[in-house]
């Protein structure tokens, strides 16, 4: 088959910003923007920190720690919030789809096993 004389090889060089970083990623939300972006929300999640504590002095040595103000349950840490036009998005799932599917062979996880973890269809 001829190459079409039109068609051109761009070379494309990659550069981390200075606001890269590596983020853990325990689960995600988001929507559409009234401007029609498709947004992720990514965050990790942890037990509530101590906001307050006292520690009891003895002659110069610490003896004991008291959490004196702490919030209960689950601490959500929301990491960073990623933006992307309809068409990048259809890229993006096309790719996360690969790499799920060669994470399922992997594992050597059957389809019905697979469907399983699948969340129930948004028909809203």
């Amino acid at each position: 088959m001829a190459e079409d004389a039109n068609v051109q090889k761009v070379p494309i060089a990659y550069r981390k910003s200075t606001q890269f970083r590596v983020v853990l990623a325990e689960g995600c939300f988001g929507g559409v923007t009234n401007k029609g972006m498709i947004t992720s929300t990514f965050y990790n999640e942890r037990g509530a920190l101590p906001r307050a504590s006292v520690v009891t002095v003895q002659p110069g040595q610490p003896t004991k720690e008291e959490v004196t103000e702490s919030l209960d349950g689950v601490v959500r840490e929301l990491e960073v919030e990623v933006a992307m036009d309809f068409p990048t998005a259809i890229l993006y799932h096309a790719w996360l789809g690969d790499k799920i599917d060669t994470m399922r062979k992997h594992f050597g996880m059957s389809d019905e096993d697979f469907k399983k973890l699948l969340p129930e269809p948004n028909n809203g």
